[in-house]
């Protein structure tokens, strides 16, 4: 699964720049691989219209929540510094 390979990538840049909170990125990665599996076991067993949207619904807040807040907080990290020094 390509979230897998994207979260080992992204934990190990962490783990590398000694990001104080990569045990909660870590947590926070597990708990959407849980639940992506949950789903997809629930769909295997019985397709439903209504998972669709849960999923849907699931996966926007997730990527609000922790793309644009959590993943946000180490943006500063890899930032390059301005040749101006700004």
């Amino acid at each position: 699964m390509y979230t897998d390979y994207h979260f080992q990538r992204e934990e190990r840049l962490l783990e590398e720049m000694a990001y104080p909170a990569l045990d909660k990125q870590r947590e926070e990665h597990a708990a959407l691989r849980a639940r992506v599996q949950d789903f997809r076991a629930r769909h295997l067993a019985e397709p439903n219209p209504v998972l669709t949207v849960e999923i849907e619904d699931f996966l926007k807040t997730w990527m609000m929540s922790h793309i644009l807040e959590e993943d946000m907080r180490y943006k500063p990290l890899f930032e390059a510094p301005t040749s101006s020094g700004a």
